[in-house]
């Protein structure tokens, strides 16, 4: 009876191994084909990635604010951006990008407190400016001063202001910072309620810059 447990349970350690191996077989193809297709994406999109959340550091997303303004980050891809003052950003810098080149810059941002009344930024580098909420094109303007995409906002929308809704962020953009003066020229910045004395706290997330082509 000894001799036949032992074997019962022998034969159910084996399976057990087996199942344990054919799992492990599975995940390691599973991530093989996760890698192939986002290649397979990135090259039928023309786009590659540059910058991603967990890459970006305090050398290449750089918070701008004043006395009343905070940027930092907090771990796990999130970066926790608090401001009062109209003109406060949190931006990625100049030696990210080349003159000439076309990127796509993506991003998640979510309100923690406050009120948010706009979603967008600016740059006096970026021209042929296409952006995305949620997947849904907005106007992008252009002033004198420069090419720009930071009055957009969700006007049509009556709950943004209380909404603490995830909204998805993409910009498509050429661009040129040739004769680009003033402040921080270069950037490519992520500015909510820009131009406004609206104090808000937001969550910025799924950070990722692409060049196209």
């Amino acid at each position: 009876m000894n001799n036949k447990g032992f074997a019962i349970t022998t034969i159910l350690y084996g399976v057990l191994i087996l199942f344990c191996l054919l799992l492990l077989s599975m995940l390691g193809i599973l991530s093989s084909y996760r890698g192939n297709l986002e290649k397979l994406m990135d090259k039928n999109n023309g786009a590659r990635a540059i910058v991603q959340s967990d890459s970006i550091n305090k050398n290449t997303f750089v918070p701008v604010v004043g006395t009343s303004g905070e940027g930092k980050y907090v771990g796990n891809g999130i970066y926790s951006f608090s401001k009062a003052n109209k003109w406060d950003a949190y931006c990625l810098q100049p030696g990210l990008f080349v003159n000439g080149n076309k990127y796509i810059l993506s991003y998640s941002i979510q309100k923690t407190g406050g009120k948010l009344e706009s979603i967008g930024g600016h740059s006096l580098a970026s021209k042929e400016v296409s952006f995305y909420i949620n997947n849904t094109l907005q106007e992008a303007v252009e002033p004198v001063e420069g090419n720009t995409y930071h009055t957009v906002g969700y006007n049509p929308l009556t709950n943004l202001n209380d909404s603490t809704e995830t909204y998805e962020v993409r910009v498509e953009f050429l661009y040129d910072n040739t004769g680009v003066t003033g402040s921080n020229p270069g950037a490519i910045c992520v500015e909510p309620n820009r131009a406004l004395n609206t104090a808000v706290s937001v969550n910025i997330s799924n950070l990722s810059l692409r060049k196209i082509g």
